[in-house]
């Protein structure tokens, strides 16, 4: 295990003080850069996400709920 890419989302956020998104990017950045694949589906503690992936074609299911609002889903290959 070279990456341990929740655990760098977590301290990007807690140390470096990144947004979620920022943070899911660059520990996906890492697992790219050492020939990894997959993706990062992320919430944090104010109920923002963050998801990214290591390939244009991997493509991962997700959305959110929030109270008083329509739910929204993301399926990132068939949209443009």
């Amino acid at each position: 295990m070279r990456v341990n890419a929740a655990h760098e989302v977590s301290a990007l956020y807690k140390y470096k003080t990144q947004d979620v998104q920022k943070a899911v990017e660059e520990a996906v950045a890492q697992v790219k850069a050492l020939g990894g694949s997959g993706g990062i589906i992320s919430i944090d503690k104010h109920g923002h996400t963050g998801f990214a992936w290591t390939k244009d074609k991997l493509g991962m299911y997700h959305g959110e709920a929030r109270l008083g609002a329509k739910p929204v889903v993301y399926w990132p290959l068939g949209e443009k």
